[in-house]
Order: C-alpha cells, then structure tokens, then sequence
C-alpha cells in the first residue's frame, strides 16, 4: 500500500494523520516539517511534489506546484532551506520563511 505520515507524540499516543500520502519527512523546525507525496503506477513515478505542514495538521502547501518535474526526497534546515532531488537526477534549493 501507499505510506502515510503521522506525527505522535512523545509517549506514542494520539496518532494524528498529516498527509495519507506523505513519506520522506524531515523536520524543518519545532513546527513544520517538510515531505513529499508521489504518484505511480506501481512500476514508475507519475509525479511528485513537496510540501510543507504544521505539526497539528492544520496548514498544509504544495511547495512544488506546477514545477514540472518530480521533486523527490526533500532535506530541510532550520533557516529555511530546502533541497530536494528531481526523478532525473538534478538537485534543487528553495528558501522559505516561517515563524
């Protein structure tokens, strides 16, 4: 099946769904952490994005919408970089402010 991305507390209780999608999670900051979400058909990937989401759930964005290429495997610091890999090979950088 397709991975989905939670976030659960410390203690392991309360589970609460962020992306029924969302695999390769990275944190960017106490707050938000940064994933992507692809599309296949089982043999390649169709698409992907990268996005971002507060740790409640409650604020999702497409940080990649219409980019045209798969964006892949995000990494993300605490000043607002993220770097992220594209399904050809090629490695891209973006910066985003948050609080």
């Amino acid at each position: 099946g397709r991975p989905s991305l939670y976030v659960v507390a410390d203690d392991g209780k309360h589970p609460l769904l962020i992306d029924p999608h969302g695999e390769s999670p990275c944190w960017l900051n106490d707050r938000y952490l940064v994933y992507m979400v692809t599309e296949d058909d089982g043999h390649r990937i169709l698409s992907g994005d990268i996005w971002i989401a507060d740790r409640e759930g409650k604020m999702k964005k497409n940080l990649t919408e219409g980019f045209g290429e798969v964006a892949q495997y995000p990494s993300a610091a605490k000043d607002g970089t993220i770097i992220f890999s594209t399904e050809r090979g090629a490695v891209y950088k973006m910066r985003i402010v948050v609080d």
